[in-house]
């Protein structure tokens, strides 16, 4: 396979052809996607807690950089997104008061 023929059809051939072209991939999908990581989708039903956790995921990679950069006051923002969202979280996680977990029943 060429470079010329994955570009118009968008497709690989074999493993091979994706070592070869890794680096045209890499730029394609930064520019058609913003990322070259794929992170999933979240169910749009009962998927917040899902959702909550991949923002988390994308806020401690801006506070990895943020720190890297010295740019420490963006980092105490972004530290304190993040320990709310982990508060939301625990929060969906805690059973309702009087809720059972009991799926037997009496015994």
């Amino acid at each position: 396979m060429t470079l010329q023929r994955f570009t118009q059809t968008g497709k690989l051939g074999c493993s091979e052809c994706l070592q070869q072209f890794e680096p045209h991939i890499r730029s394609v999908l930064r520019h058609v996607h913003g990322s070259t990581r794929h992170v999933g989708r979240a169910p749009k039903r009962g998927g917040g807690a899902v959702r909550l956790q991949q923002r988390v995921a994308g806020f401690r990679r801006d506070l990895e950089a943020a720190v890297k950069a010295e740019d420490f006051e963006r980092a105490a923002q972004l530290r304190d997104q993040i320990r709310d969202l982990e508060d939301q979280i625990r929060a969906q996680a805690q059973p309702e008061p009087g809720a059972s977990n009991d799926r037997e029943g009496p015994r």
